[in-house]
């Protein structure tokens, strides 16, 4: 009996812990590689989490063996970018999970 009810714990934590992970950290589904497959804008983006702030890396336009990095700051529900000309958002449509920047539309690479 007590080595089922520790067997149970042990799922009960690590489900729980998994929840958290995911539901309980907010921003956290924008982090990854992504791919384009529409749009005018970079192939690839890598969108790291550094605190409160993301760092959204992709290739140079004319330069594509260097990287560019811009920060965001997640603002309801999107990736807030401020720029010069603007602000400009990245989100996350939640029907197909792909990602929709100012450029272009991405999905999760693998």
């Amino acid at each position: 009996m007590s080595k089922t009810c520790a067997n149970l714990f042990a799922i009960g934590v690590a489900l729980s812990s998994t929840t958290v992970a995911v539901a309980g950290d907010p921003g956290s589904e924008f982090v990854g590689k992504w791919k384009k497959v529409s749009g005018r804008g970079p192939d690839t983006e890598v969108i790291e989490r550094h605190g409160d702030v993301f760092i959204i890396k992709a290739p140079k336009l004319l330069m594509p063996t260097e990287t560019e990095q811009t920060s965001a700051l997640l603002r309801d529900g999107s990736l807030e970018i401020a720029g010069e000309l603007g602000n400009r958002s990245l989100h996350i449509d939640r029907s197909d999970g792909h990602l929709f920047t100012t450029h272009g539309e991405y999905i999760r690479a693998k």
